[in-house]
C-alpha cells in the first residue's frame, strides 16, 4: 500500500486544501512570494479586443492545494483546452503500448526504436510519400526529431482529410509528403508527427487513442469531466472519427493537476502503476539536438530548461500559456491554465519558471 496521499475525484471529496497561513507556511511555502507569483499570473490576460480568457493558477505542495485562484468563480468548474500538454498524455499511452506488447496483450512487438511506418499498424502510410519515412521511430516522433513538417500545420480546409494528410497522402495539402530533414538529425516541433499515433492506435490496440487515454490514463486517477476536439467530416476516415493526438482535451485545472500528480508520483496511483516508471525515466531524457525536450515534455535534466530549478524538474506546456510544472524533489506542482494568445509563449515560460522558485521559502535570493 502506498504511503502517499492520492486525491479522490472531484465528484467525491476532491483535493485536500490548506487555508490557514500557519499550516501553509509549515510546508515551506513563502506566503508573500506565492501571492506575488499568482498575482503576476492573473495579470497576464488576453489583450482587447480579444475576449478575456478563463484563467486558473494552482500550487500543490506535498499533495495539498496551498494556493488556488480563478479569474471568475465558474472557471473552477469549466474545462479549458489543454492544447499541447496533451502530447505528454499521448506519450504516456505509448508506454502502455510497449508494456502490452511485452506482456502479449497486443500481438505486435514494439519498443521506442520500432519503426512508425509499419504496414501492420500504419497501412494508410503506404506507399511511402518519402522513402526516408521508413527510418522514423517512435522516439523520433515523441522527441520531435522525425524530420516531419514542424508546426504550424493544417487542421482544417477545403478537401482536407486528417488521416491522409498525417501520412502525406493528401494531394491538396502536400506539405506533409516530404521530410524536411533526415530522421534523428534536427529538432522540429511537429503536431503532424504526434498525430501519427492517433492513426496507429486503432490498428495496434483496436481502440481509438483518445478512448484509451480516457480509460487507462484518466479514469483510474479520477478525471471525470473532459471534452475532445471535434473536427467534423475532415476527421472521418473509414468508419472511424479521429481525434488529433498532438493536443489534449478540455479539462479543469484540478483535473490537470491529477495528471501532473500521477507523473510526480512516478506513474503510480495508489497501488496501480499506470505509467511504467522506466518509461517516465526515458521521457525525461533529452535529445542531443534539443537539450530541454524529452519524450512529450520539457525536461531540466541537464539544467538547460532553467538554472533556477532542480534538475529533476519537468514541464508540460501548451498553447494559450498553459503550464504544468512538476518538481519531484520539492514535491511541488504549479499549474496555470488559460487561453491567452497575445504574449510570447517562450518568454512567458522562462519568466514563469524563474518566478516559481520563489514559492519555496529560502529560494528567493540568488
Amino acid at each position: 500500500m502506498s504511503n502517499f496521499y492520492f486525491p479522490s475525484s472531484e465528484t467525491k471529496d476532491g483535493w485536500r486544501t490548506l487555508v490557514h497561513n500557519d499550516d501553509i507556511s509549515s510546508l515551506g511555502i513563502d506566503l508573500e512570494a506565492t501571492r506575488e507569483f499568482v498575482d503576476w499570473n492573473m495579470e497576464i490576460q488576453s489583450v482587447p479586443p480579444a475576449r478575456q480568457s478563463p484563467l486558473s493558477v494552482l500550487v500543490i505542495k506535498d499533495g495539498w492545494i496551498v494556493s488556488e485562484r480563478y479569474d471568475r468563480p465558474e472557471t473552477k468548474y469549466t474545462p479549458t483546452w489543454t492544447a499541447s500538454m496533451g502530447k505528454t498524455m499521448t506519450a504516456c499511452m505509448v508506454s502502455k503500448w510497449i508494456e502490452d506488447s511485452s506482456g502479449g496483450r497486443i500481438p505486435i512487438k514494439i519498443n521506442l526504436e520500432s519503426p512508425v511506418y509499419d504496414i501492420r499498424y500504419l497501412p494508410e502510410g503506404f506507399p511511402l510519400s518519402d522513402p526516408r519515412k521508413n527510418l522514423i521511430t517512435f522516439t523520433h516522433i515523441l522527441n520531435h526529431t522525425s524530420g516531419l513538417r514542424p508546426s504550424p500545420e493544417v487542421f482544417q480546409g477545403e478537401n482536407f482529410l486528417f488521416v491522409p494528410y498525417t501520412v502525406g497522402h493528401c494531394e491538396h495539402y502536400p506539405d506533409s509528403m516530404q521530410l524536411y530533414s533526415e530522421p534523428g538529425i534536427k529538432f522540429g516541433y511537429s503536431n503532424v508527427g504526434y498525430n501519427h499515433l492517433a492513426v496507429i492506435s486503432p490498428h495496434l490496440t483496436g481502440v481509438q487513442l483518445h478512448t484509451s487515454i480516457e480509460n487507462h490514463l484518466f479514469s483510474p486517477i479520477g478525471i471525470e469531466k473532459t471534452s475532445w476536439y471535434s473536427g467534423g467530416p475532415s476527421y472521418l476516415w473509414g468508419e472511424k472519427i479521429y481525434q488529433p493526438s498532438c493536443a489534449g482535451p478540455d479539462m479543469t485545472s484540478r483535473d490537470l493537476a491529477r495528471f501532473a500528480y500521477l507523473l510526480l508520483r512516478n506513474g503510480k496511483w495508489e497501488d496501480q502503476q499506470i505509467v511504467a516508471s522506466w518509461y517516465l525515466d526515458e521521457m525525461k531524457k533529452v535529445s542531443w539536438v534539443q537539450l530541454d525536450y524529452g519524450l512529450g515534455l520539457r525536461s531540466n535534466t541537464n539544467g538547460s530548461l532553467s538554472t533556477s530549478l532542480p534538475k529533476d524538474a519537468f514541464v508540460l506546456s501548451g498553447a494559450g500559456l498553459n503550464v504544468a510544472m512538476v518538481v519531484p524533489s520539492w514535491d511541488l506542482i504549479v499549474i496555470r491554465m488559460s487561453q491567452v494568445h497575445s504574449f510570447n509563449s517562450k518568454k512567458f515560460l522562462g519568466e514563469f519558471l524563474e518566478k516559481s522558485k520563489s514559492i519555496i521559502r529560502g529560494l528567493n535570493d540568488g
